[in-house]
């Protein structure tokens, strides 16, 4: 808790959530097996240093079990971290909610961050970012059908522009990333017209190009780092809509 309490301070902090279920086997019980038992943690990134500062074992995957456990580490002394990053659990990002938001569900407090992203004089800035890990949302990427079915090139050229526009830092950035976007998605041609002028698929492409090549690095994330289990887990939750 002190080494929590004193490098949560520096700049660029944030702590990594995340749950696993490769490393508790199930129990055996009188009337039969138990279910999953994951293993949750909470990891302090602050200055290239990564320390995990807590943990909970259960059985129990729900937004009050997960928020609950989140809430008797801050009366034990934690404070709310300014940047809570999780991947698409919807009990993890629904409990990061209810622990460290006064927000009552994680679509009131999405609705809230697009106010303040549109300036809505009654929109205020939560106490806590919470984000999904740009890596696992490039691998939902990948997992697009029409994605899978095109070449490689074409589909590292998404996968990669998809990328840039997950880590930008404006809604000006993002509005212009998207209608580049689309322009080439949705372009029937490309190149120069007769009078040897780019169309506008051709700019759009160009720009993107740059934007990639002086752009961060692309993320990625193996079957394995997302756990097999939870995968499952995930896949019942998103079916439940």
């Amino acid at each position: 808790m002190q080494v929590y309490q004193i490098k949560s301070k520096n700049l660029g902090s944030y702590v990594s959530f995340d749950a696993t279920g490769s490393v508790v086997r199930k129990l055996k019980r009188p009337v039969g097996i138990s279910g999953h038992i994951f293993l949750y943690q909470g990891v302090l990134c602050s200055s290239g240093d990564h320390i995990p500062v807590v943990q909970m074992l259960s059985e129990s995957h729900t937004i009050n079990s997960i928020a609950q456990w989140l809430t008797e580490w801050k009366q034990a002394g934690a404070t709310v971290p300014k940047e809570a990053v999780c991947d698409f659990s919807l009990a993890l990002l629904g409990a990061l909610v209810k622990a460290f938001t006064p927000y009552p569900n994680l679509k009131t407090y999405i609705n809230q961050c697009f106010g303040v992203l549109t300036r809505n004089v009654a929109s205020k800035l939560p106490p806590c970012f919470i984000r999904i890990d740009v890596a696992h949302c490039i691998k939902l990427i990948s997992r697009w059908e029409c994605l899978r079915q095109a070449g490689n090139r074409v589909r590292e050229f998404y996968l990669r522009a998809m990328a840039q526009l997950l880590q930008s830092t404006s809604l000006d950035d993002a509005r212009e990333l998207i209608h580049s976007i689309s322009v080439v998605a949705f372009s029937e041609s490309e190149g120069n017209d007769d009078r040897g002028t780019p169309v506008l698929s051709e700019t759009s492409k160009v720009q993107l190009k740059r934007r990639i090549a002086e752009g961060r690095v692309l993320p990625t994330v193996t079957e394995d780092d997302y756990g097999v289990e939870m995968k499952e887990q995930e896949d019942e939750l998103w079916s439940r809509g």
